[in-house]
């Protein structure tokens, strides 16, 4: 990747390629798999019901929606730089009737922390 290629290009190709389709087309099993981590950063997380919450990276969003039961007054925003993956999530939440308080779901490049001592979580 050249330094003046777009942020995560390669990243982006993978998700919005071939990588993404795999990941949609075994959605319910990496659900699965990662279930136990996701419960235990959302227990870390003490989300209470009126937080926002902002799930980087949130895949097909079952975490997203997850958060969004636990922030039952507040809202979780699910954000992922594969479209595929942003558009399963949407399919699922409408499939499962919501939550409502999940406002969108977006597709973005999140650029790397300038310096140490920058996170995004």
């Amino acid at each position: 990747m050249h330094a003046d290629s777009a942020p995560n290009a390669d990243m982006a190709n993978n998700w919005n390629g071939p990588g993404g389709e795999h990941w949609v087309s075994h959605a319910a099993r990496h659900d699965r798999t990662l279930a136990p981590y996701g419960e235990a950063v959302l227990a870390i997380a003490a989300i209470a019901p009126g937080d926002r919450v902002l799930d980087v990276g949130c895949g097909t969003g079952a975490m997203t929606r997850a958060a969004a039961r636990l922030a039952s007054e507040g809202s979780a925003l699910g954000v992922d730089i594969g479209k595929p993956l942003v558009e399963e999530a949407r399919a699922e939440t409408t499939a499962e009737g919501g939550p409502a308080n999940v406002p969108g779901w977006s597709v973005r490049v999140v650029p790397q922390p300038a310096h140490e001592g920058e996170a995004v979580a």
